[in-house]
Formats: C-alpha cells, sequence, structure tokens
C-alpha cells in the first residue's frame, strides 16, 4: 500500500507524462469529466461516486494511464464506463472502472466505495472478490506496477 493521497497520485500522474509521454497516448481527445457527468452517473448507478475517483476523473478523464486502461464517467469518451462494461451495470451494486482484459472489472461497491472489488464474470454465478487496494494503490499497481510511490 502507498499511504499516498489522490493528490500526490496526480502530482506523480503529471510528472511521468513529462518523462515518460509514451505511458500516456492518446490523451489529447480525452474529454475531462464536469459536475453534471458525475451527477449522471450518480443518478444511473443510485450511490455516490468516490471521491478520489471523482478528483481523478476531473483532472484526466479515462483512458490510459501506463499499463491500465480506466473507464470514464463523460459519455463522450471513448472510454465510458458503460460502453467499456459490456453489459455489466449497476447491478450487483456494482460501479465498473477498468476491464482486466479477459472478462473480469474492477470497481466500487455500493456499501464500501473505500475498496477497490473485483467482479468476476468468468465463473457461473460470478463472484465480486474484495482486493487489497483503495483506488489511489489500484493506480500505483496496475498504470505503473508500483506498490510503494518512491520518495
Amino acid at each position: 500500500m502507498t499511504n499516498s493521497s489522490i493528490e500526490d497520485l496526480i502530482l506523480f500522474i503529471e510528472n511521468e507524462m513529462i518523462v515518460n509521454p509514451k505511458y500516456f497516448l492518446f490523451r489529447e481527445n480525452e474529454p475531462i469529466v464536469n459536475e453534471s457527468d458525475i451527477i449522471q452517473i450518480k443518478e444511473e448507478v443510485g450511490f455516490e461516486i468516490p471521491k478520489d475517483f471523482q478528483i481523478f476523473q476531473e483532472k484526466f478523464g479515462g483512458g490510459n494511464f501506463g499499463f491500465l486502461e480506466l473507464f470514464s464517467l463523460n459519455k463522450n469518451s471513448e472510454y465510458f464506463i458503460f460502453k467499456n462494461s459490456y453489459g455489466i451495470r449497476p447491478k450487483d451494486n456494482f460501479l465498473p472502472i477498468s476491464s482486466d482484459g479477459v472478462g473480469g472489472y474492477y470497481g466500487f461497491l455500493l456499501n464500501d466505495c473505500h475498496h477497490i472489488y473485483y467482479y468476476d464474470t468468468n465463473i457461473s454465478p460470478p463472484i465480486i472478490e474484495k482486493t487489497q487496494w483503495n483506488f489511489v494503490d489500484f493506480i500505483y499497481f496496475f498504470a505503473f506496477k508500483k506498490t510503494q510511490l518512491a520518495k
């Protein structure tokens, strides 16, 4: 766990965009998320969007971050959350934020917006399991293969 804040993550990513721009391809056309987008998604899913995820979306939107593709809350984005989750809607009170590429999804649960959960659709019935990550740690680990932020 990084014990880093969303502000630390934003600074880290802004620096990485300068130092390693190849990790952030096709970002120039990615729309950021605004308050209206957040309200629409919140109404659609029926629960609060986690604050760190909102802040991240308002700064960067969705798209490619290092080795991770993150869904967007902006309906005009190529990475719109419900365009890329292939039928996964807020069923089971789950909000998908990223795909593992083989039919599983990472996201948030209605009753626990502080942890990332894994929704495995490859088994019947599908299961949802809590992971070891919060949103910030999830980004560090999957996008940048970091488990600890270098000071």
